[in-house]
């Protein structure tokens, strides 16, 4: 018997789920039916194709909704920081927000994401 790919279910997989890749092959996941009518229902998933599970709930990262940027302050980092407000939204409903000094990093960030 094949069990449900969804992280922490015991359930057994009933449903193929294709995960499309963008990049390469698609990925087919295993899912149960009460996993299954969660997703048709708009329920929030997420699969990596080189990770077996999908992460659904709790397990599933936070989506980040805001971002804030200040050039003002100062730090023993950099005589000209910049600070990032990251304003998230998990799984359950709550949201946080993360202040983060950006450093020589910033540029790596912006070659990631235009990627």
């Amino acid at each position: 018997m094949t069990t449900c790919d969804v992280l922490r279910c015991d359930q057994p997989g009933l449903r193929r789920l294709l995960i499309p890749s963008g990049a390469g092959e698609n990925d087919e996941k295993i899912i149960c039916e009460m996993h299954h009518n969660a997703m048709l229902q708009g329920a929030r998933w997420v699969a990596y194709v080189e990770n077996p599970e999908v992460l659904m709930g709790s397990d599933a990262p936070p989506v980040l909704t805001e971002v804030f940027v200040r050039h003002s302050g100062s730090s023993n980092l950099s005589s000209q920081p910049v600070f990032i407000n990251l304003y998230l939204s998990n799984t359950d409903g709550t949201e946080r927000s993360i202040e983060i000094e950006a450093t020589n990093q910033l540029q790596v960030l912006r070659d990631l994401l235009s990627k």
